[in-house]
């Protein structure tokens, strides 16, 4: 198991939140935390990474694709739905408050029921909405499902050697159609989402098959400390900069890559060390949660300040920001244990048990 990957998950869950959060953690926006939503993108490379190295061989021993079905929904979508039916609560409250004159403004106008459909079916990354809402971090999930779905038939009919030149070619490709459709970043979502994680993706199937050679584990064991650096100051720095052209995402994936690569080793220099403590691991284990919570709780905060607390939202910085920050971070970690238990883990293993029909 590649515990010190799944800690970097947490990591990077965390680290969305903070760019999600209305809360500024500074006087000044952080350049780091307003480009953080490049973390999603390391979600898809390690989903790619893990997804080839769990799957690969057993869909060329004939796996049915009804069971990989099962087992990928069953991983991905009662956590989805349930969230997205606590925001459907939440929404009809507030819209009852709305009609009874008790404040706010009609949420309907901003949450309809054609996207509250292309969420439930898991569709609202191929360009059926015309914005995020909703739980709008959900639209990730709906493009990793696609890309499930591609990657099992383009292992069936198209990648049967494992190829490193074929999981470059889908990932060069995707990127290059991802840069001739959008100006300004790669920071698209509900429209181009799944074309996005899929080039993501085959990264990540890249990264695993350069990792599978293993012609250099002798100079990786022998300067770990030193790449773990370098992977750490290599990704706050690009992402850092990353806005000043459209093209410098391409230094970010590849040190998302590299760093897969260095940290999916056994051996650990002193910030793999401390990947693989428990707190990291725990919010590691929990970051699937974490990643899909944050939102409503966020919503629920916000509330809290702007309406209850009438405190203007846009003033908070500095160390109130910090603290803010801080409790928001453990709050969602908190509940997040709660949900991975009752939701997660519960309908997993029971996918697990309705695949088993198909083997």
């Amino acid at each position: 198991m590649f515990y010190k990957l799944e800690s970097l998950r947490g990591i990077a869950a965390c680290l969305v939140i903070l760019y999600h959060s209305p809360f500024n953690v500074g006087e000044k926006t952080i350049t780091f935390i307003s480009n953080s939503y490049l973390f999603v993108d390391f979600f898809f490379v390690l989903s790619g990474f893990v997804m080839a190295l769990a799957y690969t061989s057993r869909i060329k021993k004939n796996l049915h694709f009804k069971a990989y079905f099962i087992l990928r929904l069953g991983r991905i979508y009662p956590l989805h739905l349930t969230i997205l039916l606590l925001w459907g609560a939440y929404i009809l409250l507030r819209q009852l408050m709305y009609v009874l004159d008790l404040g706010g403004f009609d949420q309907f106008a901003e949450y309809h029921l054609g996207s509250f459909v292309s969420h439930v079916f898991l569709i609202s990354s191929i360009g059926v909405d015309e914005s995020l809402s909703w739980n709008y971090p959900a639209w990730s999930i709906s493009a990793e499902f696609f890309a499930y779905i591609a990657f099992y038939w383009l292992t069936v009919f198209l990648d049967k050697k494992d190829s490193i030149l074929f999981a470059a070619f889908i990932s060069v490709s995707c990127y290059l159609l991802l840069i001739y459709l959008v100006k300004d970043n790669i920071d698209v979502t509900y429209d181009y989402g799944f074309l996005r994680c899929l080039a993501a993706f085959y990264v990540g199937v890249l990264v695993l098959r350069v990792h599978q050679m293993k012609k250099d584990s002798g100079f990786i064991r022998e300067n770990l400390f030193l790449l773990e650096f370098l992977c750490l100051v290599g990704c706050v720095v690009s992402v850092s900069f990353v806005s000043l052209h459209l093209l410098y995402f391409i230094p970010v994936i590849a040190i998302f890559a590299f760093a897969i690569y260095v940290f999916s080793h056994e051996e650990s220099g002193f910030l793999g060390r401390l990947l693989l403590l428990t707190p990291f691991r725990k919010i590691g284990l929990w970051s699937y949660s974490i990643y899909m919570l944050h939102a409503i709780v966020l919503e629920g905060v916000f509330i809290l300040f702007q309406s209850i607390l009438k405190w203007d939202v846009d003033s908070i910085s500095g160390f109130n920001s910090l603290i803010i920050n801080s409790l928001i971070l453990i709050m969602v970690i908190f509940i997040s244990r709660y949900f991975y238990v009752y939701v997660e883990s519960l309908f997993r293993s029971r996918s697990r048990k309705l695949a088993e029909k198909y083997k």
